[in-house]
């Protein structure tokens, strides 16, 4: 079923077809002279002729063919725009419905399953991907727009959702040493980093909904401490 915007572009399209018509032009059908039998037709003038037969055909019709043709030009790229459109506006609505089967805590612990493979490589990365991955699922899970906060914009938003005081102040904590790493390259230790993975993922754990069935990998409470 084509949509507004399908059909608002097939009909500029036809308006724009139409143009030659409203700019015809009269040309006088001016008798011409009987072909003269003396002369002699060589094959180049022959094809000539051809050439120009379809052209003579328009004006005489009273269409001017530059318009005529502009018309038909526009007329597909308004076509080619509206198949386009349509294609991109159906592509987008299925990758939406993909993202839309998986939920909040089903994708973050997904990342983190990933992510435990870098944590004894780069800390920089690793605490820039880590701290993605915490706000993405704040996002999602609160819709709270973590992604596009700073620390500072964010942990007073955090504050002011209904969690655990121990999930707060391991927010904080995290921010705290995660931030120097990602921004002042400060070295990150293996232990440390450890240490907010599991954070995060009982994080994402804790406050997955209750009538939400997931996987959870059971975490000492020393990782809020």
């Amino acid at each position: 079923m084509f949509n507004r915007k399908v059909i608002f572009f097939l009909c500029l399209g036809l308006l724009v077809l139409s143009l030659p018509g409203a700019a015809l032009q009269a040309v006088p059908n001016t008798p011409t002279d009987p072909p003269d039998k003396t002369k002699s037709h060589s094959l180049n003038n022959t094809v000539q002729i051809d050439d120009i037969h379809d052209i003579k055909s328009l004006e005489k019709n009273g269409i001017n063919p530059a318009l005529f043709w502009y018309g038909v030009l526009g007329f597909i790229i308004v076509v080619l725009a509206a198949a386009i459109l349509m294609y991109w506006k159906k592509r987008k609505k299925t990758i939406l419905e993909v993202e839309a089967t998986i939920s909040p805590e089903e994708a973050a612990l997904n990342m983190l399953d990933d992510l435990h493979a870098l944590k004894d490589s780069d800390g920089k990365a690793f605490y820039f991907r880590l701290s993605m991955i915490l706000r993405e699922y704040i996002w999602h899970r609160f819709g709270v727009g973590a992604p596009e906060m700073t620390t500072e914009e964010l942990l007073p938003r955090i504050a002011k959702l209904e969690l655990d005081s121990r999930l707060l102040q391991g927010v904080r904590e995290f921010a705290r040493i995660g931030d120097p790493v990602k921004f002042a390259e400060q070295p990150a230790e293996a232990e440390t980093m450890q240490r907010h993975l599991e954070f995060v993922r009982l994080f994402v754990n804790q406050t997955t909904p209750v009538s939400v069935t997931v996987d959870e990998n059971k975490t000492n409470d020393s990782v809020l401490q």
